[in-house]
């Protein structure tokens, strides 16, 4: 498989990764918690996902309302530490998305899925660490990579590559998702 799957560990300082997972699990902040929707069905109207699962989401900003409120840039930090480490601009965000999954004594996979139709690069960042592997396949719908979840982990990958999140076993699986557009000046 050709496509781009980057896995970066250790890009953000460690206040900032430890601010992210205090704010979206409300455990010390000094800002006011991030606010999650119950989810028995995901799914959003820029993004064609439509699948059942149980977690609590909240979709920071969307193409359809491209302002973001200043709380929630700290959402969109680690991707914007990303960019400037490995000189990317970002020229278009469609949808920035937190997803909180709750663990349910049992591990399976989500159903395997593209987020947007047309061109674009996704952005994973792990909030916390815990089980729930996100799992990339191939063109024939073969497991071709997983990745294990880990506090300040993220992934970028070309968005046409069909990928899905196992639900998590042990702990809640904090997730920041950003489909977004990328002029890249070097090589990743």
């Amino acid at each position: 498989m050709d496509k781009l799957i980057k896995i970066y560990d250790n890009i953000l300082p460690e206040y900032l990764v430890d601010g992210i997972e205090n704010y979206t699990f409300n455990l010390k902040s000094d800002i006011s918690p991030l606010e999650f929707n119950v989810v028995h069905k995901l799914s959003h109207p820029d993004i064609k996902l439509d699948f059942e699962d149980i977690g609590f989401g909240n979709t920071v900003l969307n193409s359809t309302n491209n302002t973001i409120k200043p709380k929630f840039s700290l959402i969109l930090q680690p991707l914007y530490y990303l960019s400037n480490i490995k000189k990317f601009l970002i020229t278009q965000i469609f949808a920035t998305r937190v997803w909180i999954q709750i663990p349910m004594g049992f591990t399976s996979p989500q159903a395997p899925h593209v987020d947007i139709d047309h061109d674009h690069y996704v952005f994973l960042y792990y909030i916390n660490d815990c089980d729930g592997d996100t799992i990339f396949f191939d063109k024939n719908q073969k497991e071709y990579k997983r990745v294990s979840p880990k506090k300040g982990r993220c992934i970028l990958f070309d968005g046409s590559i069909y990928h899905t999140g196992s639900k998590p076993k042990n702990k809640s699986r904090g997730v920041i998702n950003i489909n977004f557009k990328a002029k890249f000046f070097k090589p990743l």
